[in-house]
Parts: structure tokens; C-alpha cells; sequence
């Protein structure tokens, strides 16, 4: 038997709803597992959605207390993946883990077969050659595959993968491009070396995006979409990883989106998107800023030595160790270099539009060069037909 799942916090509760609702409109026979990387704090009544919520003290992650003190909530959820799906393996023959940020568009059964047929499915995120080359430099920080979609079958080389994955992205699962890290997506590159029968699945059908959707045209073949970082409430705007990516560049995805929008917003959004993320806060209820998390970080086994990273000693040690003014030069500094980027983005946009029209206008004027190359020959042509003519006929003009 398999199962579906996915991973959230309070907050995207309306994203899995959806996921939910498109899913078992084409597979009733899925069960879908939702887990809450999070507290509830009475915001909702788990036996209400219409999906199985799993806890995430079920998850049986090794001092979870620190784990969610290290991380930030996109981090967590990400560092969870491999949990969930190991803790599910222990019950289904195979799960398949999809974003929450997924809809599901049609039958699903042939991906369903693969993930049955091997220990570990992939989707990568460019399944042939031609993509812009901006979004390829993109894939080369990001990695060769997308964790939006990881299949696995009960076995010992998943088993294998599976531990070696929980046990890197207990401490590596930041978004770090300069440390070659991009939270747990980076680390599925190793899987063509260490697991043997991996299985890519590379029809266009599935995990379909903003970043392939150019190589997948035909939106009547689509049965899994990504909205990856697509806002709701900005419906004109792909992505928030990639501002500088228009509506225009994706098609038919765009009508997709903002239906897609329409429905998480029916699903609570409006409600949601403001809940906290309860791992965010100390017990005394003072925000952990991102300095603090970082400091934590480094101190490695010894952070253990505190006790609950949540408490009273951790913050108070971090408080006399961290310079609110420090942390608001690198808050500016981050966003001043994530300012840099988009206008960076935004500029390789024009120089690649800039680019299109360029070779238009070069293949315009090798045409036009060709004409008249071709007008001068007929001329010259012309022309001996003409002095030929002449030849011929001088002698008749004497006489």
C-alpha cells in the first residue's frame, strides 16, 4: 500500500488542503499525511482537515528541541523530509512526498508504478537540454533534482539513503549557496552514486514549474504542477524566489496560477498566513532573532550543555553574546545584496531580450544580404545578356 505526504506549519495549512482536495479527486484510494512541523495552539482542529495530521514529536527526530531551535521554519520543514518519509515506510510499502504547493492535475498512476519499482524516485528539474541559461545557472546552486517530489519504496538501499539523508541535514540543511547548500535539495544529488535502481522519472507530465515550464508546453499533458513560491495574494507574480520572472514567460501556467490562487485563498489563507511559527519564540514568548539561531549553531555539541534551547540560560547566554546593532547591519547588508540580485535578475532578463532581438535583426539582415546578393547576380546576368545582345547584333546595324 503507499501513501501520500507532506510537511507544513500552521500558517500553509490552506496549501495541503488543497493539495488534498485536488488529490483525492483522482485518487480516493490515497491516504495523505500532513506533518505538523509546528503547534497547533488550538488555531485548528486537526480532526477536521481532511487529511491525516502527524506530530511532529511522531517523527521520532533525535532532540528535537534542538532542531527546531537551529533552523527556521522553511529550514525544519526541509530538514524533516527524510523523517517523515522513513517514519511512513514503516507502515506502507511505498510513500511519495509532494509539497504542499502542489495540485494535482490527473491520473498519477505511472509515477505511482515507479516509486513501487524503485527504492528512490527523483524528478529532476530540467529533463532536456535548452532551458535559458540563467535558469540552468539557477538548477547548478539549487540542484540537479527538486525535493518537491521524492518517492520511496520499503527497501534496504532506501533505507540506507534515507538514514544517511536525516543524518546530513541534521546540522546541513541551510540555505547557503556560497557552502554549496540549498537546504535538503542539495544532498539528492549524491543519489545516482549511493542508491542503487534509482529511479528519475523525466515525463513532462510531473512537477511541471516555473523554471521548466518552457521545455513543457502542452498543458493538456500536465498532471502534477509546482506552484512553487507563488504568492496568493499576488497573483500577477510567478514566484517570490524569482520576482523578475514574468507571467508572460510561463503560458499557460499563468491561468493555472491564479486559479490555483483563488483556491487557496477559498481554503483560509486570509486566516492563516498570519498564525506564528511556534518555534520562532523563546519560552518567555521574546522572538529568537536570526543572529541567535546562527550563534547556536556553531556551538555545536556544546550547545547541549543549556538544556532546553528554548529557556531561560540559552537566552540569556546568547543576549550577552549578541549586538542588536550587529544584527541590524547584516538584516540592512542581506537586504541591500538580495536588492542587488533581483536588479541583477531583472538585468539578465533584458540582456537575454536584448539578445532575441539581435539575432532577429542579424538573421533579418543576412536575409535582406542574400536578396541583394541575389538582385546584383540576376543584374550581372542581365547585364552579359544585354552586351551579348549587343555583340550579336552590331554586325546586322553595319550592313
Amino acid at each position: 500500500m503507499m501513501a501520500v505526504a507532506t510537511l507544513v506549519a500552521k500558517n500553509y495549512l490552506p496549501f495541503a488542503r488543497v493539495l488534498a482536495e485536488s488529490l483525492h479527486r483522482w485518487h480516493p484510494e490515497l491516504p495523505l499525511f500532513v506533518a505538523l512541523m509546528d503547534e497547533p495552539e488550538g488555531r485548528f482542529d486537526p480532526a477536521g482537515e481532511a487529511f491525516t495530521v502527524v506530530k511532529a514529536e511522531e517523527l521520532a527526530i533525535p532532540n528535537r528541541r534542538d532542531f527546531c531551535f537551529r533552523y527556521t521554519r522553511r529550514e525544519a520543514l526541509s530538514a524533516a523530509k527524510p523523517h517523515l518519509i522513513s517514519a511512513l515506510l514503516e507502515d506502507f510499502e511505498s510513500v511519495l512526498f509532494l509539497d504542499a504547493d502542489m495540485i494535482v492535475l490527473g491520473d498519477l498512476s505511472p509515477l505511482l508504478e515507479r516509486v513501487f519499482q524503485h527504492p528512490l524516485t527523483l524528478t529532476p528539474h530540467a529533463i532536456r537540454p535548452g532551458l535559458p541559461v540563467e535558469a540552468e545557472l539557477n538548477i547548478l546552486q539549487c540542484g540537479v533534482y527538486n525535493g518537491g517530489v521524492v518517492g520511496a519504496s520499503r527497501s534496504a538501499a532506501a533505507a540506507e539513503f534515507l538514514g544517511w539523508w536525516r543524518d546530513r541535514t541534521k546540522e546541513h540543511c541551510r540555505y547557503s549557496i556560497a557552502e554549496g547548500l540549498h537546504l535538503d535539495q542539495r544532498w539528492l544529488d549524491f543519489a545516482p552514486s549511493l542508491v542503487p535502481g534509482l529511479g528519475v522519472e523525466r515525463d513532462p507530465a510531473y512537477n511541471v514549474a516555473y523554471w521548466n515550464v518552457a521545455e513543457r508546453p502542452d498543458a493538456a499533458a500536465w498532471r502534477l504542477f509546482h506552484c512553487s513560491g507563488f504568492d496568493p495574494e499576488r497573483p500577477d507574480q510567478v514566484c517570490r524566489y524569482w520576482p523578475a520572472k514574468q507571467m508572460a514567460e510561463v503560458g499557460e501556467a499563468r491561468a493555472l496560477l491564479q486559479e490555483y490562487g483563488a483556491k487557496v485563498l477559498a481554503a483560509g489563507y486570509r486566516e492563516t498566513r498570519g498564525w506564528p511559527y511556534s518555534y520562532d519564540y523563546f519560552a518567555n514568548g521574546e522572538i529568537i532573532s536570526p543572529g541567535a539561531r546562527e550563534a547556536y549553531g556553531r556551538l555545536g555539541r556544546a550547545a547541549g550543555y543549556f538544556g532546553d534551547p528554548f529557556g531561560t540560560e540559552m537566552r540569556e547566554w546568547l543576549a550577552e553574546r549578541i549586538d542588536p546593532r550587529q544584527e541590524e547591519a547584516i538584516r540592512q547588508w542581506r537586504e541591500a545584496a538580495e536588492a542587488r540580485l533581483e536588479k541583477l535578475r531583472e538585468a539578465n532578463v533584458i540582456l537575454r531580450d536584448q539578445q532575441v532581438e539581435l539575432d532577429r535583426l542579424r538573421n533579418e539582415l543576412a536575409g535582406e544580404r542574400e536578396l541583394v546578393q541575389w538582385h546584383a547576380a540576376q543584374a550581372a546576368m542581365f547585364e552579359r545578356a544585354a552586351e551579348e545582345r549587343r555583340v550579336l547584333l552590331e554586325p546586322l546595324a553595319g550592313s
